[in-house]
């Protein structure tokens, strides 16, 4: 697979799911920026170098407490911190499925931790950098 995406500045929806019992998340996500997926579909490299895009909203459901530590995959870096990311891209022992985002989360982004799907209860958030 060798493909090129670039959304020249305009919104292109990368995640569209409702949420599904079991799902590490869900939600609407918009990208402006350019993406790039490469490789054979057995050890696929997904590149992304962009921002969020307004009406972006994803969901992370837990479904109890003790699941807060199934949550590992989440890692959030300083965005100049080399030294973590050179560490982070040492991983590469592995085949499947490696992605690359360099992605600038915007104000217009809302991100939700969703405690209690039953009743609603949720913790919600957007950012500036």
């Amino acid at each position: 697979m060798d493909l090129d995406v670039n959304t020249n500045n305009e919104r292109f929806l990368i995640l569209n799911t409702e949420f599904k019992e079991g799902d590490l998340y869900y939600g609407t996500g918009y990208l402006n920026g350019k993406a790039e997926f490469f490789g054979p579909t057995t050890a696929l490299n997904i590149t992304v170098d962009g921002a969020t895009a307004e009406g972006t909203s994803l969901k992370i459901p837990l479904s109890d407490v003790a699941s807060v530590g199934d949550y590992s995959f989440i890692n959030f870096i300083e965005k100049n911190d080399k030294r973590t990311i050179e560490r982070q891209r040492q991983l590469k022992d592995y085949q499947g499925l490696e992605l690359e985002f360099n992605l600038d989360v915007t104000p217009e982004a809302e991100v939700e931790i969703v405690t209690d799907t039953k009743t609603g209860s949720s913790l919600k958030g957007t950012g500036k950098v």
